[in-house]
């Protein structure tokens, strides 16, 4: 007669099981991750060469830029140039969009355009407080995450480093430049590139 496995001998091989499992299935939801992010990375990538290839494509003049809301002094200010049709990326349900700012700058005369690209939700303007040649933007609120990228109202670019939502208080990398007094951020979502055109 054979002898048959015990019970203490069945659990301890169940608990082997178990623990292999759980080591394969997190080996699968890592991968997925990080083809979720290839994939965004890669749209966002082709998103930008097609509003860059667009902008210049369109060959826009000062006037057409003060005629799509832009003022010359020195601010950054949204313009609309382009349907959202045609500012919209997504195969299917079109999830990214981009918006596009101008800024004339005073002393080299030239227009920058700059290229917000986010998920589709309209850039929002939040009124911020700074201490000259700090990190530390003082906001109402913001909905970004770390990470994001945000425009100030002269046109310079940050990277949100760290953010305290009881207090409002955006950490960024680098010093801010000047004394801005809003920045422009991707309302309720997240942005993860700003590309900048010189025309």
């Amino acid at each position: 007669m054979k002898k048959a496995f015990t019970l203490i001998e069945v659990m301890f091989a169940l608990a082997i099981f178990a623990i292999g499992m759980i080591a394969i299935a997190s080996i699968f939801t890592t991968a997925i991750l990080l083809q979720e992010k290839t994939i965004e990375d890669v749209a966002f990538q082709q998103i930008s060469s097609n509003a860059q290839s667009m902008i210049k494509a369109i060959k826009l003049t000062e006037s057409d830029l003060l005629a799509a809301g832009a003022v010359a002094d020195g601010k950054i200010y949204p313009i609309n140039i382009l349907s959202e049709e045609d500012r919209t990326y997504g195969i299917d349900n079109r999830k990214y969009e981009w918006y596009t700012f101008a800024r004339k700058d005073l002393i080299e005369n030239w227009w920058l355009i700059n290229i917000m690209i986010a998920k589709r939700n309209d850039p929002e303007n939040i009124i911020v407080t700074t201490n000259p040649g700090g990190s530390v933007f003082n906001a109402t609120s913001t909905d970004m995450l770390k990470g994001d990228y945000f425009m100030d109202c002269n046109g310079a670019i940050y990277v949100v480093k760290h953010i305290n939502y009881i207090t409002g208080e955006i950490s960024v990398d680098g010093i801010i430049y000047g004394s801005p007094t809003s920045i422009w951020q991707a309302k309720e979502d997240e942005c993860k590139k700003i590309v900048i055109i010189i025309i």
